[in-house]
């Protein structure tokens, strides 16, 4: 028995079974200096409808909305997602998409944008 749990393997092949059908959460998503990314989605701002309440559930919908390009973008060819590439939830912590822990709640604000570096 599954419970109504649903695969996801959106991402990079793999797959994640953390959330259940029916827990669809609506997020805002805003991309700051990605462009590659906000180019493909069509907007430096979105609202997206998440298959779940985790990282990367919001990873597959972002790329099942925007496609190869998408995925392409936040991960290197080794399918590893790009650690330049910086998610900060409600403008209050760094997540990695990997962090189990962080769940996401209707209207949360999810922030993509690019580490950047110098001296």
């Amino acid at each position: 028995m599954n419970h109504g749990v649903v695969p996801c393997t959106a991402w990079f092949g793999g797959t994640s079974n953390v959330y259940r059908q029916g827990e669809n959460v609506k997020v805002h998503v805003d991309i700051l200096g990605v462009p590659m990314l906000s180019e493909v989605l069509g907007s430096k701002r979105i609202d997206l409808e998440v298959g779940g309440s985790g990282m990367k559930e919001l990873i597959d919908a972002l790329v099942k909305r925007g496609g190869d390009r998408v995925r392409e973008t936040l991960f290197t060819r080794q399918g590893d997602f790009d650690n330049t590439v910086q998610i900060a939830v409600n403008g209050e912590k760094f997540v990695s998409v990997d962090d189990e822990d962080v769940r996401l709640e209707e209207g949360d604000e999810i922030i993509f944008m690019m580490l950047l570096g110098g001296g």
